[in-house]
């Protein structure tokens, strides 16, 4: 598909062969801090990880900056710990250890879910900020994954009508878990959202509940 947004298609500007972590330099770290409501968390990662991964990290510890001679990246005010610690995830394995994923207890993940949600989007904004268009996608991918199929059939459903919304734009009005999968959807597919009814959403409809029949 040729339609993805900018983030997906271009090339990740932290990648080339001669920034691979290979561990050469084993025993050189460097720290991302991050400060949430008044407590500091500091998270030590390979230098080659890090650098590899994110342009900016990489200018930021390898420059004539604060940050190159320190050896320590500090996050803004708006970033918390949860969506750092999936970003060392990233970092070291590129992939995601999310409870939404796993085979945990029923009783104990609504909660987390709300949790892991947020934290996915928040680490997208933090990717978008460290200029990490694959682990923008990769979030992308997890929360299309995580959604219910009857949660697909109702974002698509909205995604299809979305111009025919009442107060479309006022994201209040919106479940939360719903604005978040369509902002998901849209960002990522191919929905053109400019016209007033989008036949793709309502294709995508009938294939998902044809293999949702077709199943049973």
């Amino acid at each position: 598909m040729n339609d993805y947004p900018e983030a997906s298609r271009q090339p990740s500007r932290g990648s080339g062969a001669q920034f691979k972590p290979d561990f050469s330099a084993p025993n050189t770290f460097v720290k991302l801090i991050v400060k949430e409501d008044g407590l500091q968390q500091t998270f030590t990662v390979h230098k080659e990880h890090a650098c590899f991964h994110s342009p900016v990290l990489r200018a930021a510890f390898t420059g004539n900056f604060l940050e190159g001679y320190i050896q320590q990246y500090r996050f803004d005010d708006e970033t918390t710990f949860h969506p750092v610690k999936l970003l060392v995830q990233w970092i070291y394995k590129e992939s995601l250890e999310l409870t939404q994923t796993d085979n945990a207890d029923d009783t104990v993940r609504p909660i987390k879910w709300q949790e892991e949600d947020m934290a996915l989007a928040q680490l997208w904004i933090l990717a978008d900020k460290l200029c990490m268009p694959k682990l923008q996608n990769k979030v992308i991918d997890y929360m299309r994954d995580i959604a219910s199929p009857l949660r697909k059939v109702l974002v698509l459903f909205h995604a299809a009508y979305f111009n025919m919304i009442p107060d479309r734009n006022k994201s209040e009005d919106f479940p939360q878990q719903m604005l978040f999968d369509l902002v998901a959807l849209i960002s990522r597919e191919r929905y053109d959202v400019q016209g007033l009814v989008n036949t793709d959403a309502l294709d995508d409809i009938g294939k998902l509940c044809n293999v949702r029949v077709g199943s049973n």
